[in-house]
């Protein structure tokens, strides 16, 4: 593995707990310190200033499923269409958070146009309050192909080394 990609490997490791560690943080305050009811279609001080500077796509959802907020990277990654979530396994992820409050987490495929190959995603969500949920959504495209990559060339090389 060229030190580039070992580089961007560690970064993105980085990223993805000190991510985790902020999750943890917000969900340990809320347990200890209990939120006050968020009117409807106002976020709690500070989400938005957080969302903007998170390098991850994030979104904020109420109880009627409206996206709040989303970051950037949600927008761009196509998460969002007119504040509705356009991943249906994203959107029953939210639901069931709503309503049993559990922290949840998995793998989702997106199917983008044809002839373009998907887009493999993790998606945490997790409650905010009683009305709004945060999902975070990191793009593991990258790291499956390099993966696929490493994989294929192991194979070939145990091949090689079988058979002079």
């Amino acid at each position: 593995m060229s030190p580039t990609t070992q580089a961007l490997l560690f970064a993105l490791l980085g990223a993805v707990l000190g991510g985790g560690v902020v999750l943890a943080w917000r969900i340990s305050e809320s347990q200890t310190h209990p939120t006050k009811a968020v009117p409807p279609g106002t976020l709690p001080p500070g989400v938005a200033a957080v969302l903007s500077v998170l390098r991850s796509s994030a979104l904020v959802v109420d109880a009627s499923d409206d996206v709040l907020k989303a970051s950037a990277p949600a927008i761009a990654m196509g998460l969002v269409r007119e504040r509705r979530i356009t991943v249906r396994e994203l959107e029953d992820l939210v639901q069931q958070v709503r309503r049993d409050g559990q922290i949840r987490e998995t793998e989702v495929v997106m199917q983008r146009a044809p002839g373009v190959p998907p887009r493999y995603v993790t998606a945490r969500v997790a409650p905010l309050s009683s009305t709004l949920v945060l999902a975070l959504v990191e793009d593991r495209t990258r790291e499956r192909r390099v993966e696929s990559i490493r994989r294929d060339f192991v194979a070939n090389v145990s091949h090689e080394l079988k058979t002079p």
